[in-house]
């Protein structure tokens, strides 16, 4: 009995030994934008805050273009996705996008969403923000049905944010916006 104790106790020192990677790269990550001119590429934008480091070894990074997090160029907009999901310590999963188009000689913040998961109760949590037509929705759900409740509002008439005041993209307050 002794030996199977031992055997049990030895796997599960090992076992605290595998959470996280063997390293952590917590260098900064730089999203640079350059349009293309005739005379080569003019850059047009050079960000440290928005996609945070990663610093946790127990939390995924939270851009990994493999993964449901990465960034996309499309019909004139730049969005970011950025996710949030520990492999210990958290039952919460969630990813957020945001949605920025060049105007005004910089990137501004039109749109939010962001989905937030409790892997041990399943209840799901939603919002989508519209900063060009002011309007918000929340949702709430569980991961056993497709239905879910939704709220809309009216956010107040506020600036576009653009993309360097919005800061860590995950720290982000979308309503109070700050």
């Amino acid at each position: 009995m002794n030996a199977v104790l031992s055997a049990a106790a030895a796997l599960l020192v090992g076992f605290a030994a595998w959470l996280g990677p063997d390293s952590l790269d917590t260098n900064p990550r730089i999203l640079a934008v350059a349009f293309a001119r005739t005379a080569g590429y003019e850059l047009a934008l050079e960000n440290h805050a928005l996609i945070p480091r990663r610093t946790d070894p127990v939390l995924d990074d939270p851009f990994d273009s493999t993964a449901a997090s990465g960034l996309e160029v499309a019909r004139g907009t730049l969005r970011l996705r950025l996710g949030v999901f520990a492999s210990a310590g958290s039952w919460s999963m969630s990813t957020t996008a945001m949605t920025f188009r060049w105007q005004n000689g910089r990137f501004e913040l039109i749109g939010y969403d962001t989905t937030e998961t409790n892997r041990g109760s399943g209840e799901i949590t939603g919002l989508s923000i519209n900063y060009l037509t002011r309007r918000a929705k929340r949702t709430e759900g569980t991961i056993e049905s497709d239905a879910e409740t939704a709220r809309w509002e009216t956010l107040p008439r506020r600036p576009l944010l653009s993309l360097d005041e919005v800061g860590d993209g995950l720290a982000f307050d979308p309503v109070g916006r700050r």
